[in-house]
């Protein structure tokens, strides 16, 4: 996993080169048991308007 993708406020990299799907399988994986841990319900994902962003 390239550490380079993690910032202060998000996690960015490109599709298939940074963000392999098992990287971001974990990514999840981790946000998840974090999520559950701390008996959060709700959980928002962003993204802004660029095209790059998917």
């Amino acid at each position: 996993m390239n550490p380079e993708i993690f910032r202060e406020y998000d996690i960015r990299g490109l599709a298939e080169e940074d963000l392999k799907p098992e990287v971001v399988f974990l990514l999840g994986r981790a946000a998840g048991h974090y999520f559950q841990e701390h008996n959060e319900a709700k959980v928002l994902v962003g993204r802004d308007n660029r095209l790059s962003s998917g």
